[in-house]
């Protein structure tokens, strides 16, 4: 890399940094571009060399995200020796540590995907959800089929399709309890849409409950979802 791709690659990262820090802080709605371009140290033109708007930063900031966890999976998913649904729950388990690791942008994120009426934004958003269940879970859904360990009629990508909207689903009602109820009863509520939610796996996959809940890991669920409760709050 010559000295100019360098510079560049670090003011990226700089407008990147920044604006994830501002989000974070201020929310997405109540920052600018300006305020944005001030805080990293580069012109208005500078920001727009790189980027087109403020939605390209966070879609791009979510690029990222979803290329961390594709890295993160890689290894897991090259573990043929162990059974798929082991996997899937390593592959649970890695995306939330990440989530945690970047719970402030993360429950910005999800803030701005459920709330916000840019819906041509939602829909570039959502589609890093779908392209991470399409291309890491359906794999693994393939291999457990052929263990035995599940049984299903559909292909898998059309499956985990369908498994992605139910997933969003429930997070965006995860996230409607997290932004209008207290913390005992948003504890609670969370508790119940994630057996809601495990329940329908099992009659989706034909698995037992008990198998089901071991590879979602309910109890760590919901420590990630305190995390980002505990961040909303903190901005508050």
């Amino acid at each position: 890399m010559n000295r100019r791709d360098k510079q560049k690659a670090e003011t990226l990262a700089d407008i990147l940094g920044s604006a994830e820090e501002l989000f974070a802080k201020n929310g997405y709605e109540n920052t600018s571009v300006n305020q944005i371009a001030k805080h990293c140290g580069v012109t208005k033109g500078a920001f727009y060399h790189h980027f087109k708007s403020k939605d390209e930063v966070l879609e791009r900031m979510c690029h990222n995200h979803y290329d961390a966890l594709i890295e993160t999976t890689k290894p897991i998913m090259q573990k043929k020796d162990k059974p798929a649904l082991d996997r899937i729950k390593e592959v649970i388990a890695a995306s939330r540590k990440l989530g945690m690791e970047r719970s402030n942008f993360l429950a910005e994120f999800l803030r701005v995907r459920h709330q916000w009426g840019n819906l041509v934004l939602k829909e570039r958003l959502q589609k890093y959800d779908k392209m991470m269940y399409v291309k890491i879970v359906a794999p693994l859904l393939a291999e457990a089929k052929a263990e035995g360990a599940c049984d299903f009629q559909a292909e898998p990508e059309i499956l985990t399709i369908f498994i992605n909207k139910l997933d969003r689903t429930v997070t965006e009602e995860i996230n409607e309890i997290l932004s209008q109820r207290n913390i005992p009863e948003q504890e609670e509520e969370i508790r119940a849409v994630l057996d809601g939610f495990a329940y329908s796996l099992k009659q989706l996959l034909n698995l037992n409950e008990k198998r089901v809940k071991k590879f979602l890991d309910i109890d760590s669920a919901m420590q990630f979802f305190r995390t980002i409760l505990h961040s909303s709050e903190e901005k508050k």
